[in-house]
């Protein structure tokens, strides 16, 4: 889908592996193929509670069990979802996945999690062209499966192998999360439990479900051996781990994107990209918008590049040091001076060769000691 920023302010924030009203982010969007209570017309509606989707789906249905596990959070917990929207799919209809993708898109374009209901885990060649058509987006999808294929390596016939294997390094917008037991929603679970977090305050690892006493359906570790553990983990799944009297989320990464060893990048590190890049191009869009308004502009002189470069200094420092993104002390802007530009770009009004460099927070997921001790 284009960007409607790019016309304006052309932004890209890549991590590179050799160094280190505004866009939501924590919103999710359910995909069902039910399209007898959300129609094709409507095509997506919101929900602000699990009471509200009940209206609506009944205590037996997939879509009321997906969004119990979104809902039903900690109580204690602060961070509480607010907001879940439910999307259809008339697959039974012959509508494409991919025409009905755009449709959600051109009715409701907030979330930035896709995920699915339990009728759709199995249909894994419409689950691979979601992937594909959400790689090109500003989004991630993720999807629940207890497909015991997923335990074993290079198992070529999954959705997890397909996607890791895809275009060059595997795809980094998709992330597989896997449970031996096929009525759980580990996946709704933990995206209630991460996307009311801050993009740059915490990794999606280690944290502990809500249970029984939150109203949840407790997901317990999933009964998979240690060898099937390592199996799913080098195949870039994910899931639930028992340990210390604990069960918690781990590892928390895509089916592929991070080198072409085709390591699975870090979700947080995904998340807290898009969400760097989104409020970028806001706050240069705003610059604009700003002046326009006062009568003024951001004239083609050393001193309205330097505009910009305040500008995009103050949005790195806000959203990216101060939100835990980028590690403070490592921002380098780089912008030209205006006898560096080139004619043809001082007649097109475009300003080129803003470039900065800084190095990502990331997190640490595990500690190696080694010790001595003497007599």
């Amino acid at each position: 889908m284009a960007n409607p920023f790019k016309r304006y302010v052309d932004v890209v924030i890549t991590k590179e592996t050799a160094l280190l009203s505004a866009a939501g982010f924590g919103v999710p969007l359910l995909l069902t193929d039910d399209v007898s209570i959300i129609t094709t017309t409507t095509r997506v509606k919101e929900y602000l509670s699990l009471q509200a989707v009940e209206q609506d789906y009944a205590d037996t249905t997939d879509e009321y069990a997906a969004a119990r596990a979104y809902f039903s959070q900690q109580a204690e917990n602060k961070r509480q979802p607010e907001k879940l929207l439910i999307g259809v799919w008339d697959k039974a209809g012959a509508e494409t996945i991919t025409d009905a993708l755009q449709a959600i898109i051109d009715t409701n374009n907030e979330w930035y999690v896709i995920g699915i209901t339990a009728s759709l885990r199995t249909d894994e060649t419409n689950l691979e062209l979601l992937a594909t058509e959400i790689e090109g987006m500003r989004k991630v999808a993720v999807f629940d499966s207890n497909n015991v294929n997923n335990l074993v390596l290079d198992e070529a016939t999954t959705l997890m192998y397909k996607l890791k294997n895809k275009e060059t390094s595997g795809y980094k917008r998709s992330m597989v999360i896997h449970h031996s037991d096929a009525t759980k929603y580990l996946s709704w679970s933990i995206l209630g439990e991460f996307l009311p977090i801050q993009p740059g305050k915490s990794q999606m690892a280690y944290h502990i479900l809500a249970g029984a006493s939150d109203g949840a359906d407790f997901i317990p570790a999933s009964s998979i051996t240690e060898v099937q553990k390592d199996n799913l983990f080098a195949n870039n799944g994910n899931t639930t781990v028992g340990l210390a009297g604990q069960v918690f989320f781990y590892p928390g990464i895509m089916v592929g994107g991070k080198n072409i060893d085709r390591e699975g990048e870090w979700f947080d590190i995904i998340r807290s990209i898009d969400f760097l890049q989104a409020r970028t191009e806001e706050g240069l869009m705003s610059l604009f918008l700003e002046k326009s308004e006062a009568g003024s502009k951001v004239p083609f002189t050393d001193a309205g590049i330097a505009m910009v470069y305040n500008r995009l200094s103050n949005l790195l420092e806000v959203y990216g040091v101060t939100q835990g993104i980028l590690v403070d002390g490592t921002v380098v802007i780089t912008v030209p001076k205006r006898e560096d530009t080139t004619t043809e770009d001082r007649d097109d009004r475009l300003l080129r060769d803003v470039d900065f460099e800084a190095s990502l927070a990331g997190a640490i997921g595990k500690v190696i000691v080694r010790g001595r001790v003497r007599v």
